[in-house]
């Protein structure tokens, strides 16, 4: 049986770990060095899923709590390794929320989530092996090959998971990194589950936004497939332009829950101050 992690009030984490995990929790844990925990995080088959959140954040702080070297890639693999999958959200808050990462760090793994189809973690070659091809892709023949112990290589990581992008997208925006413009690029080169969550992410940050902006982000997350897109949309419409008009779509939305949601919406506007909203 899997209990939750917790807190055990002297500094430590305390959770039980299924026997088939056991082996490869307690090698992490037991790393020795940032090195170590990275070596271990690219090459080992990762551990079966878990929406034990804090395993990762833990794994994060103890290497990290005064070292900021290597951070930005601990990161990376925490939040793309296959066990937390399930809880990237939950991840990404907790590394975020150690207050580890300085801006530019926080800048550096919103980049490395965002922009990459598959996010990249530099590693000796000898991590997998000593021998080394380069192919042409276009004639299908090897043209190069050697063995060579410190060569670099770029670990391919699995896509980042919406909640990864989702936060990216909004941090960005919020720092003036990227605009309205790059992000609906991006979304629209990803895939229905993918890029939703980089609009969804530029309404986060619509506070940031002009006016013209905030409208051109509302209409991206209004044409949106995903209902919890539209509705993100429907609630910026509302706080920051027409409440009114926000109500009259999500009255007119085809998901059930947010046709629903509009009475709610609607009382808000009821129950609010004169002036307050608008």
């Amino acid at each position: 049986m899997r209990w939750p992690a917790r807190a055990t009030g002297d500094g430590r984490l305390a959770c039980v770990i299924d026997d088939e995990d056991w082996d490869g929790m307690a090698g992490l844990w037991a790393a020795a060095s940032v090195t170590e925990l990275h070596r271990m995080l690219i090459t080992q088959p990762f551990l079966r899923r878990s929406t034990q959140h804090r395993e990762a954040i833990g794994l994060f702080a103890r290497h990290h709590g005064d070292n900021l070297a290597g951070a930005v890639d601990t990161a990376v693999l925490l939040c793309t390794a296959w066990r937390w999958s399930r809880c990237t959200d939950k991840v990404i808050d907790g590394i975020c929320g150690t207050g580890i990462l300085d801006e530019g760090s926080l800048d550096e793994l919103a980049n490395r989530l965002l922009w990459p189809d598959r996010p990249l973690v530099r590693h000796p070659l000898s991590w997998v092996g000593l021998r080394w091809v380069e192919i042409d892709l276009d004639e299908g023949r090897v043209v190069r090959r050697g063995t060579e112990r410190n060569r670099m290589v770029d670990a391919e990581r699995p896509h980042a998971e919406p909640p990864l992008l989702r936060w990216a997208a909004g941090h960005l925006l919020r720092r003036q990194l990227t605009d309205l413009t790059g992000l609906g690029g991006r979304a629209s080169a990803l895939d229905s589950r993918h890029g939703p969550a980089v609009i969804a992410g530029a309404l986060d940050a619509a506070d940031v936004l002009t006016e013209d902006d905030a409208r051109r982000a509302i209409a991206f997350g209004l044409a949106s497939g995903r209902a919890p897109v539209r509705k993100v949309a429907l609630r910026v419409l509302a706080d920051r332009l027409d409440r009114i008009d926000a109500v009259r779509r999500a009255t007119a939305d085809p998901d059930a829950q947010i046709r629903r949601w509009a009475t709610e919406l609607d009382n808000e506007g009821r129950d609010a101050t004169p002036g307050v909203l608008f």
